[in-house]
């Protein structure tokens, strides 16, 4: 099974080459050669700095890569060996890099009157990047195109089919692209600020990844038009789970996480009152484990950690973790980063504090 958050050693180690492992400490060796799986965060330093860290499953440290500023997440190219970390909205820079050291980095920038969402996703063959912008003259979102054989030249773009697309997937079995459009318009000059609160129109798409094509386009019913949609992950037969951040009031406390498929109606997962209380209105990172029939979403502003059944929608735990943002699976769990610096397994066991480091929303790996 091939998941978007996690991957194993061998896979690794063929990808990145002898010149990638040469070029490491003995330390950093040795933490690679003993371990089963490898992630990797953005993260901000103590003395201000940002990068991008890759460690094992115990969180042994194996490399870090400088960025030029905040990180979000990390695109992992499925056929080679080059990554890239984009900027947190509303930035406008990507940071190219290759683990195997064969060619400089590369940073390339949306064009001006564009800025990127933080995400994006390479296609199969990893010839493109695909990623989520946001077109603020018109106040439209933007999928953009860069030839990632070609220092990331952009190639064209195709529209997101609705406002503020963020992470962006592609179906393991077709040639489309699955879009969540958080529907909130912002604009550089305004900063972070949401511009149109009362009119937001989240949605789901289903586009062409070759032709920019509309497929499907799903939305929750119109009473639930502030609940913000903008995170996923996507089971092997292309069974979407996303999350949710409310932008209503404090007051009320809707369902955070549902499902969708392609030819199937969008559906929020029933959650009990009480549980929803504590999630605080606010759904980080998706990650599904198949192998376990597990689905586990960070609530960071609630200090939680939800787990989910994959097949029933079911609420089976909580979990109490300190503004927990990251999320990926592992062979029988999670694994979770936050920004306090702490990096846990969800099932058990110790945690590790990295004092200098504050890890940023997401935790990827490569396919």
């Amino acid at each position: 099974m091939k998941n978007a958050t996690s991957f194993d050693r061998r896979s690794f180690l063929k990808s990145a080459g002898a010149g990638f492992i040469s070029a490491l400490g003995l330390r950093s060796r040795d933490a690679l050669a003993s371990t089963q799986m490898v992630f990797a965060s953005a993260f901000k330093s103590q003395d201000g700095a940002y990068g991008v860290m890759l460690f094992n499953e115990r969180y042994d440290e194996i490399v870090r890569f400088a960025l030029p500023d905040r990180g979000h997440d990390i695109a992992f190219d499925p056929v080679g060996t080059r990554g890239v970390a984009f900027a947190r909205r509303p930035g406008n820079f990507a940071f190219a890099f290759d683990l195997d050291n064969s060619r400089q980095p590369v940073m390339f920038t949306s064009p001006s009157n564009r800025h990127f969402y933080g995400h994006g996703v390479f296609s199969r063959d990893g010839k493109l990047l695909y990623t989520a912008e946001n077109n603020f003259e018109d106040a439209v979102g933007s999928i953009g195109v860069y030839d990632a054989t070609d220092r990331f030249t952009r190639v064209g773009e195709m529209p997101s089919h609705g406002t503020g697309p963020h992470q962006i997937s592609f179906h393991p079995e077709k040639e489309i692209l699955i879009v969540a459009n958080g529907g909130i318009e912002t604009h550089p000059d305004f900063g972070r600020a949401k511009l149109n609160i009362p009119v937001m129109k989240p949605s789901l798409v289903f586009l062409d990844a070759d032709t920019g094509q509309l497929i499907e386009k799903h939305q929750l019913p119109p009473e639930l038009h502030k609940l913000s949609i903008r995170h996923m992950d996507v089971t092997d037969r292309g069974r979407v789970v996303f999350g949710c951040q409310f932008e209503g009031s404090k007051s009320e406390h809707p369902n955070l996480v549902g499902e969708c498929s392609l030819g199937e109606a969008i559906s929020l997962w029933k959650t009990d009152q009480a549980d929803l209380n504590d999630f605080s209105n606010y759904a980080g990172s998706v990650a599904i484990n198949e192998r376990e029939n597990l689905v586990a979403v960070t609530m960071p502003k609630g200090n939680r950690v939800a787990c989910f059944h994959l097949q029933t929608g079911k609420l089976l735990k909580t979990y109490r973790q300190r503004e927990s943002f990251g999320i990926a699976r592992t062979a029988s769990s999670f694994l979770t980063t936050s920004v306090q610096g702490e990096v846990s397994h969800l099932a058990g066991g110790e945690t590790r504090n990295f004092r200098d480091l504050a890890f940023d929303n997401h935790l990827a790996g490569l396919n």
